[in-house]
């Protein structure tokens, strides 16, 4: 496994572009969702040190608290992961509320917010979304499907 890398995201005055995104892989249960509503960024399109920030919405209902995370999984073995900052994690409890986290992307992979059990630590849902190699297809799709959008 590679190094494990910090999360230094820019300043909120340098997130000044809108990205085009698509939702991809989803994964929910217990009435549980993660709706993205805008993605914006300090560069123009998803790329490795630019800092995004996810705006959007949740539900939570099948545990009483998750932390709510913003990551990336890594397409590479060259890539360990990185430890996720304060900006990038909120602590939630059951019910529906409005989330913006933000993070650095350190190094090639597939975004996503995730619901994680506060007591487990483990992913109990969530939602991947990107674009062209940034993008986890959903479940069962393939690049024939029309499902992605490479540049």
């Amino acid at each position: 496994m590679g190094p494990v890398y910090g999360d230094e995201p820019a300043p909120a005055s340098a997130i000044v572009y809108d990205l085009a995104y698509e939702i991809g892989e989803v994964k929910f249960s217990d009435g549980d969702f993660i709706e993205i509503r805008s993605v914006r960024g300090d560069r123009p399109n998803f790329e490795v040190g630019g800092t995004y920030e996810v705006r959007g919405r949740y539900r939570l209902r099948g545990k009483k608290e998750a932390n709510l995370v913003l990551s990336v999984t890594s397409t590479s073995r060259n890539y360990g992961g990185s430890v996720g900052g304060p900006l990038a994690k909120m602590s939630i409890g059951s019910g529906e509320g409005d989330f913006v986290l933000t993070k650095q992307f350190s190094y090639p992979g597939l975004p996503h917010i995730t619901f994680y059990g506060v007591e487990s630590g483990r992913p109990i849902g969530g939602v991947y979304f990107g674009l062209g190699d940034w993008f986890r297809r959903p479940w069962g799709a393939s690049a024939d499907d029309g499902v992605t959008s490479d540049s």
